[in-house]
Formats: structure tokens, C-alpha cells, sequence
């Protein structure tokens, strides 16, 4: 947050209590640069600054509305070309009103971290 990531607007009484930098698969063809955060009310996505000018959309969910987080697996049987995140494992966040996934670095902490953190364990 500064001047590549935009300040996340909190409400009154919220706080940043864990971030990571991630991209975020918009759609088939795009990942979106940017912060992924967690406060007390909240998970969400905030784009930097060049993706958000150029149709990066950011995303928030409340914590209780969160079902599940998990590992994304790869997928090797698509095409190279345009296919946002795909050749790695991605942070799967799903929530009842679809999945979104991030490209992370160290997925499989950052999945645990993240998943200990919504059930009220250690922040990570």
C-alpha cells in the first residue's frame, strides 16, 4: 500500500491483520496484480495501481461467508497462451458465491496461514 498498491479502504475500527501479495484470475485470460488482505470483517483484493486503471477489479468477501481455503492444483493440459496462473498451484478461496483463485508465492503455507487465520488460530 503506497505507490504501487492503492491505500484498502477500511471501515471505522478495521485493521489490516494479514496481507500478501498476489495475482488475482479475473477471467480465463487475465490475472490482476495486486494486494491480498485480511481484517476483522473481511477477506479481500485490492489491485495495484496500473492493473486497476486498466480494468483490474477488486474483490472482498465477509469472513463468515468464506467456505473454504485450499491448494488449486495446475492444470498442464491447456494451452500456454493466455492462460492466466495455470501452470502453477493457486490459492483457492471459495466462498457461496464462486471461487477465486490467487497465484502466490509459497501456496502451501500461505493456504494453511490463511485457513488458521479464518478459524481464529494464530495470525500468520
Amino acid at each position: 500500500m503506497g505507490v504501487w498498491i492503492a491505500r484498502v479502504q477500511l471501515n471505522r475500527d478495521e485493521s489490516i491483520r494479514w496481507k500478501k501479495t498476489a495475482n488475482r484470475q479475473q477471467s480465463e485470460w487475465r490475472a490482476v496484480g495486486g494486494l491480498l488482505f485480511v481484517t476483522g470483517e473481511r477477506i479481500g483484493f485490492q489491485p495495484n495501481r496500473f492493473d486497476a486503471r486498466t480494468g483490474g477489479e477488486p474483490w472482498q468477501a465477509r469472513l463468515n461467508d468464506v467456505v473454504g481455503v485450499a491448494i488449486h492444483d495446475k492444470q498442464l493440459d491447456v494451452p500456454l497462451l493466455g492462460k492466466a496462473g495455470k501452470l502453477r498451484n493457486r490459492l483457492r478461496i471459495a466462498t457461496p458465491s464462486g471461487v477465486e483463485l490467487f497465484v502466490v508465492n509459497n501456496v502451501a503455507s500461505v493456504a494453511a496461514d490463511l485457513d488458521a487465520l479464518l478459524r481464529g488460530g494464530p495470525q500468520g
